[in-house]
């Protein structure tokens, strides 16, 4: 028998208005009985029926769905790096916003389609939030056939129909280059992670494209690869040729901004008077370290929201078709150029 919504305001000892106040985010219902509604429209595994146009739908339950490669950016200690935490945090506060509840899942890479198999087995998943930086075009199209309702944040593929949030790194990266030669810096090196996800092309193809309105170019022996996943070991950085330095590095992100200007210090090169250094990212160590990290900040709050917003609209409509969400970022310019 279908559950109607006269059947969850006697279950909550409420009127239908209450309910209906609930489920379009309207206030007048305290906080207590608001939450005491979602858990019994959980329980009741009710769907609200198609609501008009212009109304907002408030979704009950959603997965946040982190996806954590042992060699990629999430790896297993995600947990420390502010950009991850930050997204992980917005995303439940934005949820419980609603009186919802968020439930936070960490799927290795490595066995993805048995983990996600897993979650699916256990409890109801239609309603999900992916942290898909280091997931390829299979791993996206597998998770979309597996969960109805599905945004995935911090990458985009361009041949794919599902719905992507993500900074908007080509355009960031960009900048950072342009900023770079505006400070009269020529040669520009590039730290690159040895992980090659769409985020990092991304910001590869957007420095590229600066430094050719100058009609310069990447120079071969000025691009260094670094293992991400092992960053602050040693021997980390023995790759670079620091007896023969470009003026400025652009680094794929803060993390490897920071590792670098440790390096340059234990070796008593100077930053900013002997080279500049720039991040992307802005995470809150970039303004702790010694000299402040110049670097590309994303607005992870407004990310969140745009996910949300995206997971709204897919509850509320059948017809709604996946897009792509490009935020755009900007430059925090500090001490290091």
């Amino acid at each position: 028998m279908k559950i109607k919504m006269s059947d969850i305001a006697k279950k909550a000892g409420v009127s239908i208005a209450a309910v209906s106040l609930v489920l379009n985010g309207k206030p007048g219902v305290s906080e207590k009985t608001r939450k005491k509604i979602f858990k019994i429209i959980k329980e009741s595994d009710y769907i609200p029926l198609r609501q008009k146009r212009e109304s907002t739908r408030v979704i009950a339950n959603v997965n946040l769905i982190i996806i954590s490669d042992q060699h990629g950016v999430v790896n297993e200690i995600y947990q420390k790096n502010p950009f991850f935490d930050t997204l992980v945090q917005c995303t439940a506060e934005h949820i419980d916003k609603f009186g919802g509840t968020l439930q936070i899942n960490t799927v290795k890479i490595e066995s993805l389609h048995e983990e996600i198999n897993r979650i699916i087995s256990r409890t109801t998943v239609v309603n999900a939030i992916v942290l898909a930086t280091d997931l390829d075009e299979n791993d996206i199209d597998f998770i979309e056939n597996k969960i109805k309702n599905v945004v995935f944040v911090d990458t985009s593929f361009r041949k794919l129909k599902a719905d992507f949030v993500t900074p908007d790194n080509y355009q960031g990266a960009y900048e950072a280059g342009m900023f770079l030669l505006n400070h009269n810096y020529r040669r520009i090196g590039y730290l690159a992670s040895n992980k090659a996800t769409q985020n990092f092309l991304s910001r590869r193809e957007g420095l590229r494209d600066s430094l050719a309105t100058q009609n310069l170019k990447l120079a071969e022996k000025d691009f260094y690869v670094v293992d991400f996943a092992n960053l602050f070991s040693k021997n980390s950085l023995n790759s670079i040729n620091f007896n023969d330095l470009p003026e400025a590095f652009f680094c794929e992100n803060d993390i490897i901004a920071i590792r670098l200007i440790k390096e340059l210090t234990h070796r008593n090169i100077l930053v900013p008077r002997d080279i500049g250094v720039m991040g992307f990212d802005d995470v809150s160590t970039a303004a702790l370290c010694s000299p402040e990290l110049t670097t590309v900040h994303i607005p992870t709050i407004q990310i969140v929201e745009q996910a949300v917003r995206d997971l709204q609209a897919q509850v509320a409509s059948k017809e709604f078709k996946g897009q792509k969400t490009f935020i755009t970022t900007e430059i925090i310019e500090r001490e290091s150029t």
